[in-house]
Formats: C-alpha cells, structure tokens, sequence
C-alpha cells in the first residue's frame, strides 16, 4: 500500500482537500490493521486477527461508499461530526469535567442523513455476487460471541471432549484476500483523491493480475452515483 503507507507528504487540489481531509484517516487505519493481522499471523494468532480483515473490510467498503454515492461526503461529515460530539458528551458525563462540559456546548448540531446501517445501507448495495456479505459474515464469527467461540474450541474424539486452545486459521487464504482487496480500495481513493497518475497505472496492473477490484463503483444504481469519480 504504497500510496497510503510509504507517503508522509501529499499534493492535493483545492477541489479534493475536504474530501481527501474526510477519507485519508479511514484509509489508513485499512493498512494498519493489515500491517497488524499480518504480525498477529507471524506469532500464530491469525484465527484473532480475522478481526482486524472485518474491520479493515467495514472501514474500505465505507470509505468507496462515501466517495463514490452522491451526497456520501455530506452524510460522513454530519456523523462524524454526531459521532464526535456524543463521544464527548457521553466522556462529559461521566466525569463530570467542566472543561468537557464546555467543549461538548460549543460543538454544532448537525442537520441531514448521517451514514446508513453498515450491512443494509452500505455494503449490500456495493456488493456483487454477494462476495462482500459472505466474507464480512464468515469474519464476524470471531468477533461476536457465536457457535465458533464454543465449537472450535473442543475436538470430540471416540466419545471424548480435548480442549484445543491453539488454533489454525482454516480460513488464512480468503482472510488475506479481503485484506488485499480493502487494501486495494482504499490505495485506489488516496491516488484518485491526490490525482497520482503513476500510482493509478500502478494500480490498474496489480488489479488486473491479481484479480483485485479498486472501485464498487459498478455495483451502485446510475442514479446514486456520483460521477465525477473517475
């Protein structure tokens, strides 16, 4: 991820500052998690860290939602600013500082439509071949507490219970292919936001040979899309 990771400096026109402002934190976090899941993989905890591929995948998906649907900028601005204002409200509460109290007074309320529900407003309507919901919903088994948290835990030889506590990710190929395609989407919106002409011939070869979309574009409805992306 060349163009988020290795870059320290970016040229960015006037006319994608705020857009590129909004999104550069989103995508960043992508790689980190990436970086992340692959020391987690290194000392054996790649079963742990398909939390990070979910939540490198949410933040990826998102972020080409806001960038590629109409108004999406608008409606990230209104619940990012919501978002910052009842975290502090809720910090204000509990601790009961004034000076919180003061911050929280002085933040906007912010009119409009924030951001949709994740799985129905967001990634059901980029996903194609249902190929993003079946890998967001086969991650989601480690993170919530469901059948996997007790099953794969135990093995159940000729009528008896072993405990197996050290586990193999049986999932590590499809796990790092999500994480190649978030990274792709996210490395695909910082060279379209700084306009990275080299970065984008980059990446359309690497899309093509390792079969790695870099825009949802297509999966959205004519009449939602923006189309001055590219």
């Amino acid at each position: 991820m060349k163009a988020v990771r290795d870059s320290d400096v970016y040229t960015v026109k006037r006319e994608n500052e705020q857009e590129f402002l909004l999104l550069y934190g989103v995508c960043a976090q992508v790689a980190r998690y990436s970086n992340a899941y692959l020391r987690l993989t290194q000392v054996g905890f790649g079963r742990e860290g398909r939390v990070l591929a979910r939540a490198a995948l949410e933040h990826a998906v998102t972020a080409q939602w806001v960038y590629l649907t109409k108004g999406g900028m608008d409606r990230f601005r209104i619940s990012a600013g919501r978002n910052h204002k009842q975290y502090y409200s809720d910090i204000s509460a509990w601790s009961e500082l004034k000076e919180l109290t003061d911050l929280v007074e002085e933040l906007p309320d912010l009119d409009g439509d924030g951001l949709p529900n994740f799985l129905r407003g967001i990634l059901r309507k980029l996903d194609q071949n249902h190929f993003l919901e079946t890998s967001y919903s086969t991650l989601s088994q480690v993170v919530h507490v469901t059948h996997a948290a007790s099953l794969d835990f135990l093995d159940h030889i000729d009528g008896e219970y072993h405990i197996k506590y050290e586990q193999d990710d049986p999932w590590e190929y499809q796990t790092a292919y999500v994480l190649a395609v978030s990274c792709m989407l996210v490395s695909w919106l910082i060279a379209r936001l700084t306009d990275d002409e080299e970065e984008l011939a980059y990446l359309d070869r690497m899309s093509d040979e390792l079969i790695l979309p870099m825009s949802l574009a297509d999966a959205l409805d004519d009449d939602v899309r923006r189309h001055d992306e590219g």
